[in-house]
């Protein structure tokens, strides 16, 4: 069986390089942020409204700003960036993949495989308890997972659920995860903040009342004007390396207010800056920008379902109007990196050296005239401010397009229905997709035939083999070729374009020391401490 490295009970999670190092896979992805089916609605007393931040921080208080308050507290239902926060906050998942991609044990201890990556078993750290006082045990873990792999739920964790057969409990403190084929990407998805462990018996309505969970904070309540509140929760092991005492999560409607909130004092740390908002940041010298190199992306969406997109001409007419280091320089302001329509970023050990596609106008008009469209298009193109750059995308390649005769004709939608609505249900769009660590995620979710994720709904059976040859291939050298060979087909044949990768860029006052950026944007408050806190 390949041995994993057992955590000593005296190391915090923080000292693990040195027993991981050589194990793990450096290895990135994306996640959509679009809709899944609705979960049931929190209760009253926790629907977030508008944001009215209180004046002044009180000691070790860390206020933090965001676009949109979580719809769920239960982990397996969260699908938001900002759930995924709160997810990391108030639960523990078996794993937790470090700032270098590296897994490292959390809620377990150690963890084997058989060799033919069909059965894992993981050995859980003793003496573990829930925010209720309850002790984590192998059947809490059972639990969490049947109900992450229960159809009639369902959730939105389509690579875990085609992965794991069955879940059990060897004993108090032993897992097994049983799988439908080899799969060696299965410790960066157990890593998921959706795969946070929660007590046997807890439900959807039972956690949106109360969240119970075993991370660094618990829940106290939400507080008017739009704000949720945690506190330290001082039995965690690790509770002395969170020195932050309690932790505000404050909701804006635009992402100039949250600058405005962060200018004025009212909040600490922003996870998402506005590039339009860069500037006036940056020109505060009690303010510190944090950039880290990432996986998120960006898409122009062309559903391959819908005319005219079902021909792949008109797709490549598309992407021959994209000129990426202008985009990048529009939208992205320079940050970031480039893209050629496939979801494997730089910083993956994965991406394949494949050329940058590059603008060719009269190729564009030439693949037109070819799909029988001499005169060019009129499309649709629906967006909106979600995310930063989501609309600027839009608008800087419409211009584009018309060079080569395509009209585009831009259309801005609320963000607050944007992903329920219009993401992945249009034929024409701009996406959004945040960073997974994993490599099988990364073209599993967007680009499998059956993943209800890919939102361009195109997909083809050369590809999914080879996503299923790749995931079951213990040999790295191999799957690396596999992947590489993956992103040339979704290059060339795929239904988005992919111009840029977004960084991980924040913002927060200098009186926050010791925070440490995560390249999927998580947010971990571990040995961050406040300037001049009691």
């Amino acid at each position: 069986m390949t041995k994993f490295p057992h955590l000593p009970p005296q190391l915090s999670r923080r000292s693990l390089l040195k027993w991981l190092g050589g194990t793990g896979l450096l290895l990135a992805g994306g996640g959509c942020t679009g809709a899944e089916p609705s979960p049931e609605p929190l209760p009253d007393a926790t629907v977030l409204a508008a944001n009215q931040p209180t004046p002044h921080a009180q000691p070790s208080l860390l206020r933090v700003a965001f676009s949109n308050p979580p719809r769920t507290f239960d982990p397996a239902r969260m699908a938001l960036l900002e759930e995924y926060h709160v997810a990391f906050a108030l639960y523990e998942a078996l794993i937790w993949i470090d700032t270098d991609l590296l897994p490292q044990p959390l809620l377990a201890s150690s963890w084997e495989t058989t060799p033919d990556l069909l059965t894992w078993t993981f050995v859980l750290q003793q003496g573990r308890t829930f925010h209720n006082g309850a002790d984590v045990t192998a059947n809490d873990v059972v639990y969490t997972f049947e109900r992450l792999l229960d159809p009639d739920l369902g959730l939105s964790l389509f690579a875990l659920t085609q992965a794991i057969a069955r879940v059990e409990a060897v004993d108090t403190y032993t897992v097994q995860f049983h799988l439908n084929a080899p799969n060696a990407e299965l410790p960066y998805m157990l890593a998921a903040p959706q795969t946070g462990i929660v007590p046997t018996a807890a439900t959807t309505s039972t956690l949106n009342a109360l969240p119970v969970g075993a991370g660094p904070y618990q829940f106290v309540d939400s507080l008017p004007g739009g704000r949720l509140r945690l506190q330290r929760f001082p039995e965690h092991p690790d509770a002395e390396n969170y020195q932050v005492q309690a932790v505000e999560y404050h909701y804006f409607s635009t992402l100039a207010a949250q600058a405005d909130a962060l200018l004025a004092g009212h909040v600490e740390m922003i996870a998402d800056v506005n590039l339009r908002d860069l500037t006036r940041l940056q020109e505060q010298p009690e303010v510190v920008i944090l950039e880290v190199p990432s996986g998120r992306y960006q898409t122009l969406v062309m559903q391959a379902t819908e005319a005219p997109f079902t021909d792949l001409r008109v797709r490549q007419a598309l992407k021959a109007c994209a000129d990426r280091p202008l985009l990048l320089e529009q939208v992205m302001h320079g940050y970031g990196g480039l893209g050629r329509d496939h979801p494997v970023a730089p910083v993956s050990a994965f991406v394949a050296d494949l050329p940058l596609p590059e603008q060719n106008i009269e190729r564009a008009r030439q693949l037109l005239a070819e799909a029988g469209h001499p005169n060019g298009l009129t499309l649709d193109l629906i967006t909106s401010d979600s995310r930063p750059g989501m609309l600027v995308l839009a608008e800087s390649f419409s211009q584009m397009a018309a060079l080569a005769g395509i009209q585009i004709r831009v259309t801005r939608v609320p963000a607050d229905v944007y992903w329920s609505d219009y993401g992945g249900k249009v034929p024409f769009h701009v996406g959004n997709w945040n960073f997974r660590v994993s490599i099988d995620e990364t073209f599993t979710l967007a680009h499998y035939s059956t993943s209800p994720q890919n939102e361009s709904k195109w997909s083809t059976p050369e590809l999914d083999a080879l996503l299923d040859r790749a995931r079951s291939e213990a040999n790295q050298e191999t799957r690396m070729a596999l992947y590489h060979e993956a992103q040339q087909i979704v290059q060339e044949q795929g239904a988005v374009v992919i111009p840029y990768f977004r960084p991980v860029l924040m913002a927060m006052q200098r009186k926050v020391q010791g925070f440490t950026g995560h390249p999927a944007g998580w947010i971990d408050f571990y040995g961050v401490t406040l300037e001049g806190a009691a």
